[in-house]
């Protein structure tokens, strides 16, 4: 918890230095999005990301793509941002 709340506050303070809108979601929140329910399991999100047409080589991506579809749903178009738009702090 210690470690989360750290990396939390570091990437608070640089979006605010950035100017780039952040929010939290609850992973409840992904994994029904994904799949439909709260507490899916790993494998569900990577299945549930196979079935959309993706090739997620583990959870962790299948949870970054899920994550990625989420945002464009809530906020529109999400881009990524480039090498050249990120000025290091």
């Amino acid at each position: 918890a210690h470690t989360y709340g750290g990396f939390w506050s570091h990437l608070m303070a640089w979006c605010e230095k950035q100017g780039i809108p952040y929010t939290a979601v609850p992973v409840g929140t992904i994994k029904k999005f994904a799949t439909g329910k709260g507490n899916a399991s790993k494998t569900d999100m990577i299945v549930a990301a196979q079935a959309k047409g993706f090739k997620p080589i583990d959870d962790n991506e299948a949870d970054a793509i899920w994550l990625w579809e989420y945002a464009q749903k809530e906020f529109g178009d999400v881009r990524a941002p480039t090498a050249a738009s990120i000025t290091p702090s």
